[in-house]
């Protein structure tokens, strides 16, 4: 009987061992685990911030973005009246000048008639041939004038044209052409 107390004794102690290794075995699996869990967590924080502090930055340039855009959707605005505004300068020196064309054209054909009437014997005399010389430099004074502030306009809207870089023509194109055809006499 002792010697089968020894065996049962022995078999005890062999089991109480296989336990405590299995035990340390499972411990030592957990703890392993338990750490490799804690960096994983550490691991995911560090990149929670990282995406947290790339958010606050793409907010920070989305709100950089949207007040640059605010300030050129001003901008355009003001280009676009200014524009509309030179427009319509244009259109109305475009307007004065084409009836500056007109009155001349007039005095031209009123002084070819007192030429004509000058050089016959039998006409009353020279006085209206100089109201006629005379409001004909007045005219051509004034033509002058608007050739000039055509000029100006026409150099206004050529940058005004550049800035809004839009190809819609203009009155003052249509001036410039008019010019170049010789519609306009001097």
């Amino acid at each position: 009987m002792r010697h089968k107390v020894d065996q049962q004794s022995e078999a005890l102690n062999s089991r109480t061992e296989e336990l405590r290794v299995l035990t340390e075995r499972a411990h030592e699996t957990m703890s392993s685990e338990i750490l490799e869990l804690q960096m994983q967590k550490m691991d995911m924080e560090s990149a929670m911030a990282t995406l947290e502090q790339e958010l606050q930055e793409a907010r920070y340039k989305e709100e950089q973005l949207h007040l640059g855009n605010t300030t050129l959707q001003r901008q355009l605005e003001r280009l676009t009246e200014e524009k509309e505004e030179r427009e319509r300068e244009a259109v109305s020196c475009y307007n004065a000048l084409e009836k500056a064309c007109e009155a001349n054209q007039d005095l031209q054909i009123q002084l070819e008639q007192v030429l004509q009437q000058a050089q016959d014997p039998n006409s009353k005399g020279n006085s209206l041939f100089s109201e006629v010389e005379d409001k004909r430099a007045e005219m051509e004074r004034q033509l002058k004038s608007m050739k000039r502030q055509h000029e100006s306009l026409q150099k206004q809207h050529a940058l005004t044209k550049g800035e809004q870089s839009t190809s819609t023509e203009t009155p003052a194109g249509e001036v410039s052409r008019s010019c170049s055809r010789g519609r306009i006499s001097t």
